[in-house]
């Protein structure tokens, strides 16, 4: 199983989405998964890392990001990242729709909480697509 980075500005989302998913409603789940979570300090990852070098130590190392803004600028973006080095193993990013919400909306916290566990219940179906949002954006 994989683990959850939270990216360098998504400690707290990280925290919340661990505490729906914890909370009595979910916890079964939570524990027969037994998905490890991490921040930037338990691997000595330095702020400001490049998208494409943080990308690539998550490939590595079997972890999910967890980003609330990481974005398209640069040729070393994490979009660009993607596209360029992703294939149909790769693990997906996981994005925060709305990292405001996350923080202050239950209901919205929950609904994320709730597509993490949908995409870690099924993880192989999800590799390759690159950046999935928590909760799931709106088609």
């Amino acid at each position: 199983m994989c683990g959850l980075l939270a990216d360098e500005h998504a400690d707290a989302h990280l925290r919340v989405l661990v505490q729906i998913c914890t909370g009595p409603r979910w916890c079964d789940i939570w524990t027969a998964l037994n998905v490890p979570h991490y921040s930037f300090a338990d691997f000595n990852l330095s702020q400001g890392i490049s998208d494409l070098v943080l990308w690539q130590f998550c490939q590595a190392e079997s972890l999910l990001l967890v980003t609330a803004n990481r974005n398209g600028r640069g040729s070393d973006s994490l979009d660009v990242t993607i596209r360029t080095h992703g294939t149909a193993t790769s693990l997906p990013v996981l994005t925060i729709a709305d990292e405001r919400l996350m923080l202050v909306d239950r209901g919205y916290a929950e609904r994320a909480g709730i597509r993490l566990l949908e995409i870690l219940l099924d993880l192989d179906e999800f590799r390759g697509t690159g950046r999935l949002f928590l909760p799931a954006m709106p088609a």
